[in-house]
């Protein structure tokens, strides 16, 4: 992260689409950080930090591509996703540890001893462990889905040219 040739520019396109927002902002204090990185890349974090890499500024041929992608990575932050995310991790983890205690008892019912009891907890376990980590790698579809609606609104609401919006989509696909 560092202070990029663009980082001026960038911020006003985000100030830009904070005030013009299509719904009253939940009141986070919003902060663009730039990442050294070619791969073209956007992502937003719970309460109002938004990261872009320097591969998908150099990707955007004018400011309203720039200003699409910002508002997507604003509504991933005004929806709550990241909180939203967090829960159905939290909740996958739950299930997952009493799985793993029934697991367990399962197997010390059925008379087996103490090491295979467990091996099959620590087998669980580590299913669990890898379910938890695809819960955690990114928004889901829904949320990716919910945010480009959120974008394509406020560029509609504010007149943007679908054509750019488009080909910023393009882009990133």
């Amino acid at each position: 992260i560092y202070d990029h040739k663009d980082l001026a520019n960038v911020n006003i396109v985000m100030k830009r689409v904070l005030n013009k927002w299509v719904e009253d902002l939940i009141g986070y204090d919003y902060r663009i950080l730039i990442i050294r990185e070619d791969t073209p890349n956007a992502f937003a974090v719970a309460g109002g930090n938004i990261y872009l890499t320097t591969g998908i500024i150099k990707m955007f041929e004018d400011d309203s591509e720039l200003e699409f992608v910002i508002a997507h990575e604003i509504s991933h932050i005004e929806r709550r996703h990241s909180l939203r995310q967090y829960k159905e991790a939290q909740r996958v983890k739950l299930i997952s540890g009493m799985l793993t205690v029934i697991a367990g008892a399962g197997v010390a019912a059925a008379g087996g001893d103490i090491s295979n009891v467990s091996d099959a907890m620590n087998a669980v376990d580590a299913i669990s462990e890898f379910g938890t980590l695809l819960a955690m790698k990114g928004y889901s579809r829904e949320m990716e889905q919910e945010a480009d609606i959120y974008a394509q609104i406020y560029a509609s609401k504010n007149g943007m040219d679908n054509i750019k919006l488009t080909y910023a989509l393009d882009k990133l696909a």
